[in-house]
């Protein structure tokens, strides 16, 4: 080879020899870099203890209504004609405010006869409890005494006839005259008398209980009249404001036909459905946190309804709102929402949110900081690392509840988790429990 051809084959050589370096340089693709690199026994990693529990306490809101304490369907008992509509829709009403009249001239004139009745039979009551009077007593005495003198003259008449009949001077006949007229004046004499006796005695006991009865019945019929008068006209039961109004003037109504809707708004309530075992934990007189839309109420338990709703399968809640409803400016239907901090019974253990991590079948993984028994690092206790599968039971926030094979006391990796790995030494740094 000459001296020209050695130089210009040198930089091949030298390429050659620095592509071979660099391939004994590259590791196997198989090689796991993890096994290659020895861990840190320097990390040190943040853990907090594990604390079990029996029970936590969990924030949760429910949805329900604004309802009026009183609502109700307003109607006239009795049928008629309306002739007069005084309020409408949306206006605010005073309990006992007139809201409608219907046409009662029948009423009215039937309610005159009976009153007229009425009034005769009280007169004639007030006669019978007085007793006869004086002059009346007096004429009967003196119709008794002119029937005694009628007695006496027809007696010596018979008397008279008994005698000529002996002596065959009159005929059977007129014996039997003067006797028939006796007998009729006698007659009328006992009748008189009974008469005079009657008044002396004064009105009979049965008369007047009669006589009263009667009166009381007229009165009945006059006080049931009177009721029909008053439902001719309809009034608010108590105060709130007209929702609906269904009938106009000249509609033919008939009693239970639904007139208006009034509703009570001054005084709503809270209807919220909770499950039943939300509203056993609740306590009667407890005030509590709602809000409609952004506006923050107190919400007052008033009851618990002790059924469940058909369709909803939960348990209503009724609420009182602790401000005067009308000047929040809220009204009937309207959504509300409460919070209830719900006592929550579980056996299981408390750790950082931050620790768990996703595992294998739906369950959740954590690391946990378990001492060495041979090793010491900078003259401190070391531990290694050993992973936990778990069940996540709740989560509020920063903390969450498991169950599993974590015990109480247990020393939880909270910060770092990602740059360990189990059988790793680390040490540990205690971190205290937000409270």
């Amino acid at each position: 080879m000459t001296r020209r051809q050695y130089s210009s084959a040198w930089p091949v050589v030298l390429l050659v020899v620095l592509i071979g370096g660099m391939w004994f340089l590259v590791p196997d693709s198989d090689t796991n870099v993890e096994d290659s690199v020895a861990p840190d026994p320097r990390l040190v990693v943040a853990i907090e203890e594990a604390l079990r529990v029996d029970h936590f306490m969990r924030p949760r809101s429910y949805t329900g209504v604004l309802s009026a304490s009183r609502k109700s369907q307003l109607s006239f008992e009795i049928p008629g004609r309306l002739i007069e509509v005084d309020v409408d829709e949306g206006a605010l009403v005073e309990a006992g405010q007139r809201l409608a009249r219907l046409d009662c001239q029948r009423i009215e004139a039937r309610m005159a006869s009976a009153e007229a009745a009425l009034h005769q039979a009280s007169a004639v009551l007030a006669e019978l409890e007085v007793g006869p009077r004086a002059e009346t007593i007096a004429t009967a005495k003196a119709d008794l005494t002119s029937v005694d003198a009628d007695v006496a003259r027809l007696k010596k008449d018979f008397e008279r006839s008994q005698k000529l009949l002996l002596s065959r001077a009159i005929s059977r006949e007129r014996f039997d005259a003067a006797k028939f007229q006796l007998d009729a004046v006698e007659a009328r004499r006992d009748a008189a008398q009974k008469k005079l006796d009657e008044l002396m005695a004064g009105t009979r006991i049965e008369q007047m209980d009669a006589q009263r009865a009667t009166v009381a019945r007229l009165e009945s019929d006059v006080r049931a009249l009177k009721l029909e008068l008053e439902d001719g006209e309809l009034f608010a039961p108590f105060a709130g404001r007209i929702a609906d109004r269904h009938l106009d003037e000249g509609t033919v109504v008939t009693p239970g036909m639904a007139a208006f809707q009034i509703v009570e708004d001054g005084q709503l309530e809270a209807w919220i459905g909770l499950p039943p075992e939300s509203a056993r934990q609740l306590e009667i007189g407890e005030t509590y946190i709602g809000s409609i839309g952004t506006l923050e109420i107190g919400l007052k338990l008033k009851s618990l309804r002790p059924t469940l709703d058909e369709q909803t399968r939960t348990q209503n809640a009724i609420f009182s709102l602790t401000d005067d409803s009308s000047k929040l400016g809220l009204v009937d239907g309207q959504i509300v929402r409460v919070s209830i901090v719900q006592r929550i019974e579980a056996d299981c253990v408390a750790l950082p949110t931050p620790a768990l991590m996703p595992g294998p079948r739906g369950l959740w993984s954590l690391f946990v900081a378990v001492p060495s028994q041979d090793e010491v690092l900078s003259n401190e206790a070391a531990y290694i690392i050993e992973r936990r599968d778990v069940t996540l039971t709740d989560t509020l926030g920063d903390t969450s509840f498991v169950s599993g094979t974590i015990q109480h006391g247990e020393r939880v990796v909270v910060e770092g988790a990602h740059r360990v790995a189990a059988g790793q030494t680390v040490a540990i740094v205690l971190r205290e429990r937000a409270p």
